[in-house]
């Protein structure tokens, strides 16, 4: 894997032992199979991510208590070769309102051959963010790593190919059954894009 950090943008790339349409659906719907759990802006751990496959889609992080974040907004959506989505989050780590302040995430997959896919990530417009986007920029050029990503690919995509036969995808049950155990006492509150709320506990 490589990182490249210009003025505004960081950008990392990294092969991927997986046909292009795996990869992006890996990286896409699938993101909750290999982000790091820690890497979010909840006050509670991480139960599970929501990739809405869709341009206007939000990407949602939903905590162990019920309560949501919507950080992201899809841009652009083009399986499986190239997807866009905003970084709503400020200088302060929380949730930025305004559009024009939020920068961009851009992720390009190219076939390189039928199983080896190159894919590409470029948070750029890091400049959006106004005072203090330089740490932002430092923040994020150590945060970006496709490892994980790749090696869930590829190991998810070895695993459904055994001894000639089509295996069902690793799914996140995991983090869903943590999500539904919350539940038990707990009733979500309402989300209205670009936002973060807690649950109601009584």
């Amino acid at each position: 894997m490589t990182t490249t950090t210009e003025t505004t943008s960081v950008s990392t790339a990294v092969d991927v032992n997986a046909p292009i349409e795996r990869a992006f659906q890996v990286f896409t719907v699938e993101i909750g199979t290999w982000w790091d759990d820690d890497k979010h802006i909840l006050d509670v751990p991480l139960a599970e991510m929501v990739f809405e496959p869709h341009v206007g889609g939000n990407i949602i992080d939903r905590g162990t208590d019920g309560s949501e974040c919507r950080w992201a907004r899809v841009l652009a959506y083009d399986p499986p070769r190239r997807v866009c989505f905003s970084w709503d989050i400020n200088t302060q780590w929380e949730i930025e309102t305004d559009p024009a302040k939020s920068s961009e995430i851009e992720i390009t997959f190219t076939q390189m051959t039928p199983g080896r896919t190159h894919v590409v990530l470029t948070h750029r417009h890091l400049d959006r963010h106004g005072d203090g986007w330089q740490r932002m920029r430092e923040a994020v050029s150590s945060g970006w790593s496709l490892t994980r990503f790749a090696d869930i690919a590829e190991q998810t995509h070895s695993n459904r190919h055994v001894l000639g036969q089509t295996m069902p995808t690793v799914s996140d049950e995991t983090r869903r059954a943590r999500l539904a155990a919350s539940f038990s006492r707990s009733s979500a509150v309402g989300i209205h894009g670009g936002s973060c709320t807690r649950s109601l506990v009584t």
